[in-house]
């Protein structure tokens, strides 16, 4: 894996024990500047060779997944659209292609 770059391009990736990260610094610019940035991303690892639309359903029996966000305007940290709990990790992690981010047995920030 080679970091900072784009590995592929894909309508779904499937992130397995993921880590939500905000660069502080990147955050300190948006804000600053008023302008996008790459400073927030999903670090797990990347299991979407394995998975797929009928891996996703047979993951689902888990639970429900919910959907996160971020939002550099409301804070420095990805939170869940239903409640607005900060979140810092999940066990899965699937990003779509309509930009919305879906995730399994979430666990929030303390």
């Amino acid at each position: 894996m080679v970091r900072g770059l784009v590995q592929r391009h894909s309508t779904l990736v499937f992130i397995k024990d993921a880590d939500f990260v905000v660069r502080a610094a990147g955050h300190r610019k948006v804000l600053e500047q008023k302008r996008k940035n790459v400073h927030a991303f999903v670090r797990g690892t990347d299991v979407s060779d394995q998975w797929s639309e009928s891996g996703l359903k047979n993951f689902e029996k888990l639970g429900k997944g919910v959907q996160l966000s971020y939002n550099p305007y409301k804070g420095a940290h990805f939170y869940r659209k239903d409640t607005g709990e900060v979140v810092d990790s999940a066990r899965l992690v699937v990003l779509k292609s309509d930009r919305t981010l879906w995730a399994w047995e979430v666990k929030n920030a303390e």
